[in-house]
């Protein structure tokens, strides 16, 4: 309870101060919470439908460069039905290939590659993809622990554009 009071990882508070790291390793797991899968009710949810800017401005770069007028691009509003928990709205329901289906969430764990210390953990419901968060907490890291990152190991879950343009 302390350690979770305190805000700051369990290493600090005793004195490991993390030099300048080479490396940092990134794994993520699945916490699941023991509700009934059965209580929940549908609702439609409305978002905005998230546009790929960059190549968006890439259009329109080339648009200009022959002498095109740019395209006007507006957010769409989608609408969404999902299945929500009644015991606790806040989850997610999580369904992937090959593993348990309910509302759950997801712990997304950065572990130290050296000394195998969890620097850092972030819940997010588990209808969250796993490479949602990945660019702000890796961003995170850094700032925290002055790591100097000169590699990750991701799988192909990771292999998007923003993710890949921030690896650069």
């Amino acid at each position: 309870m302390f350690f979770a009071l305190t805000r700051k990882p369990w290493f600090l508070l005793f004195g490991y101060q993390p030099r300048k790291r080479e490396s940092n390793y990134l794994f993520f797991c699945t916490l699941l919470y023991n509700w009934s899968k059965n209580k929940f009710k549908n609702a439609i949810i409305e978002t905005v439908q998230e546009r790929k800017r960059d190549l968006e401005n890439e259009i329109n770069a080339e648009r200009e460069a022959i002498g095109k007028k740019p395209f006007n691009y507006t957010d769409k509003i989608v609408s969404k039905s999902i299945k929500e928990s009644t015991t606790d709205p806040e989850s997610g329901y999580y369904h992937r290939d090959n593993k348990e289906k309910g509302f759950m969430y997801l712990d997304h764990r950065s572990v130290d590659g050296k000394h195998n210390f969890i620097v850092d953990c972030f819940i997010t419901p588990g209808n969250v993809h796993d490479s949602v968060p990945y660019v702000s907490r890796l961003t995170h890291i850094i700032e925290t622990f002055h790591f100097n990152v000169n590699c990750v190991a991701l799988d192909s879950g990771y292999y998007k554009k923003d993710i890949l343009k921030f690896l650069e």
